[in-house]
């Protein structure tokens, strides 16, 4: 009952810190992390051929507050004379200026701008009003324009389609439109602005955008440039905008990384800006009780130390142990000294109330270890021949690692491996911490392949209350672990666990173990499937290799020859029949009978085309151009052979020769 009354007053306590608690999140950009990109950024200003890049490496070094750079305004001079695209040349006007490089304005530059302003695209409509406005030549005009082409690519979602005949928007696009619509006169500049704001803000993530299918947390930045007003992320929909933004620091992109960190600091600088809560130290050194004290550091997001001015103790407790060790101390100094405790070796739940300047309590929940110096120490070994194991006493002693004499066992004898061990620690082998892991590793030394294997904690205790563990190893039964692989193994001790300093590792020698060859047994369907190995193997399998049917031998030149002979001489018996009939072309005068000879040609043309697998005549398209030949064939030919005919007539009646004829 008392535990149980504990246990809800506990409750009480969190539940309450919770309700008037503020929002913490999981990680912070550091300082480190910020020199790092510093320096990475200023790699790429002094080396880059991009302006992009250099454009946002600057953005990034000036909103990081780092000034040590190496830009050459001849090299960006170079690339912008250079330029192709509006883009580009905002980007390296805007590095000038930004840098006084002292560029003068080219018409060149201006006819470039002017010429993107005027292009379907929406980058190049983007880009053309960013470098007018960079070069103080946007006129109004010129801004209707744009605002109406710009108008044009809208989409009801709030994304912007890239050209006029593209059927899909994408959210990428709007960042191009915000910067443009800030260089047009910011969110109150115009209709278009207005509408654009209100439908990007939706798409930042969070509780109101939960519904949109896309989202990009990176919109925070030219949407506050957009406005001169805070943007409105109060509540949870503020720490997913942080948590995002900390999920993107990865990204190696500098245009990322430079919107990433303005993001941040547009975060930081609200009043109500999750902080990171953590222990200052979360590993101590169980031999030194003296240092066990529990300091918290709270971190604005980027970074920055916050004054905390209180810490109360809800509760300090061991893990898997009943009752609280502390509850309800507070912090002096900023500090909880726990050396009065004498805590032992292990892991600690930590569950405090922290006030910071300005804030309410916040719930902070943590852990630390407290960490043991542990030693593996009496090991034995032995090879029983199958029968009752071998008495502890009597099993060889391994007094330093490795000295284990090479020692021989066989499956076929039954044999089982017997290997014994104590876990001590350095301070009082009586209060050793019962390890995780406590196993023994058998290593095929030609082959590398590896079987670990739990050892058993013993009932008795070892020398001066120690841990005492056996690993006893059938060799028969486990010989599908070992693959059936016979030589030389190592044999090693590992022992670890979270409180201890570091895992313990002891090498006992080698042992030359003896296998029978595996049995390939075939198995029904119903016992073992057909992919049983490739779904129990840990290693890769051999490569199947597959075999093509080999290619039909090639008939001799000699054959070929007389084969094609054979094929030829009826065409050109039938070429030299038509000849010796000595036709008469001249009744071939009329245009239908052209075309039909024309038709004729093309479909021998065709037959041939096809018969030699020529490209684009395949069966299925030789087939397709015979469904259009045939029927203007035999259009053509019956006009042709008509007036043939009617010819023929003509020239029986000249003659004098009765129509019959």
């Amino acid at each position: 009952m008392v535990y149980s009354g504990f246990i809800l007053g506990l409750a009480v306590v969190l539940i309450g810190l919770a309700a008037y608690g503020e929002a913490q999140l999981s990680g912070f950009y550091s300082a480190q992390e910020v020199s790092a990109r510093a320096q990475s950024a200023s790699n790429i200003v002094a080396t880059s051929k991009s302006l992009q890049d250099i454009y946002h490496a600057l953005n990034y070094l000036k909103s990081s507050g780092h000034t040590n750079y190496d830009l050459k305004c001849s090299g960006v001079q170079d690339l912008l004379s250079k330029s192709t695209n509006a883009y580009d040349l905002f980007y390296g006007l805007s590095i000038g200026n930004s840098a006084q490089c002292g560029f003068k304005s080219d018409a060149n530059f201006v006819s470039l701008a002017r010429k993107e302003l005027q292009g379907p695209a929406l980058k190049s409509i983007a880009g053309g009003v960013l470098a007018l406005k960079e070069l103080g030549l946007l006129t109004t005009d010129e801004k209707t324009s744009a605002l109406a082409a710009l108008l044009s690519l809208s989409t009801a979602d709030g994304t912007f389609r890239s050209r006029p005949d593209d059927s899909t928007s994408s959210v990428a696009n709007v960042h191009s439109v915000l910067e443009a619509l800030y260089a047009l006169g910011g969110e109150t500049g115009s209709e278009l602005a207005t509408d654009a704001f209100e439908k990007a803000f939706q798409l930042i993530p969070g509780s109101e955008s939960d519904k949109n299918s896309v989202s990009d947390v990176l919109l925070v930045v030219p949407l506050s440039k957009l406005t001169d007003k805070k943007l409105r992320l109060v509540g949870p929909r503020l720490v997913t905008v942080a948590e995002e933004l900390l999920a993107l620091k990865y990204v190696d992109d500098i245009a990322t990384q430079s919107k990433v960190y303005d993001g941040l600091k547009l975060v930081a600088a609200y009043k109500a800006s999750p902080f990171y809560f953590a222990l200052e130290k979360n590993t101590f050194d169980g031999r030194v009780a003296a240092d066990h004290k529990l300091k918290v550091t709270v971190s604005s997001i980027v970074g920055e130390n916050v004054a905390v001015e209180a810490v109360e103790v809800a509760s300090i407790k061991a893990i898997g142990k009943e009752g609280n060790l502390f509850q309800g101390e507070k912090f002096v100094d900023g500090v909880l000294d726990l050396s009065s405790a004498n805590l032992a070796a292990g892991r600690y739940l930590v569950q405090l109330g922290v006030s910071v300047a300005g804030r309410k309590p916040s719930p902070f929940q943590s852990f630390f270890v407290v960490t043991d110096q542990v030693v593996v120490n009496g090991v034995r070994f032995a090879v029983s021949d199958g029968g009752e194991e071998i008495a502890h006493a009597d099993l060889q002693p391994v007094k330093k690692q490795n000295s284990l004499d090479l020692t021989t066992a066989n499956v076929l004898n039954g044999d089982k491996l017997q290997v014994a061990f104590e876990v001590a620690s350095e301070i009082s082998p009586a209060s050793t911490k019962k390890p995780h892991q406590a196993t023994v590793r058998l290593s095929h030394r030609e082959s590398g392949h590896s079987v670990s294997l739990n050892a058993r904690k013993s009932a008795a205790a070892g020398a001066n209350g120690a841990l005492a563990y056996t690993a006893t190893i059938a060799l028969a039964e486990q010989a599908a672990l070992f693959q059936h692989l016979s030589g030389e193994y190592t044999i090693t001790i590992q022992v670890g666990d979270v409180s201890y300093a570091a895992p313990v590792e002891f090498v006992v020698g080698a042992v030359d173990l003896r296998f029978p060859a595996k049995q390939n047994v075939n198995l029904p369907l119903y016992a073992k499937s057909l992919l049983h190995t490739s779904d129990t193997t840990l290693k890769p399998l051999p490569e199947i290799k597959h075999v093509m049917r080999p290619p039909a031998k090639r008939a001799s030149n000699f054959m070929a020859t007389i084969f094609t002979t054979l094929v030829i001489a009826p065409v050109i018996a039938l070429v030299g029949f038509i000849i010796s009939l000595k036709p008469d072309f001249a009744r071939f005068g009329s245009l239908f009978s052209l075309l039909a000879l024309g038709s004729f040609a093309l479909t021998l043309a065709l037959y041939v085309g096809y018969w030699l697998s020529l490209k684009g005549v395949s069966f299925y398209e030789t087939i397709k151009y015979l469904c259009f030949l045939t029927p203007v064939t035999m259009f053509l030919g019956s006009y042709c052979l008509s007036s043939v005919q009617a010819l023929r007539m003509k020239e029986a009646a000249a003659a004098g020769k009765p129509k019959s004829e």
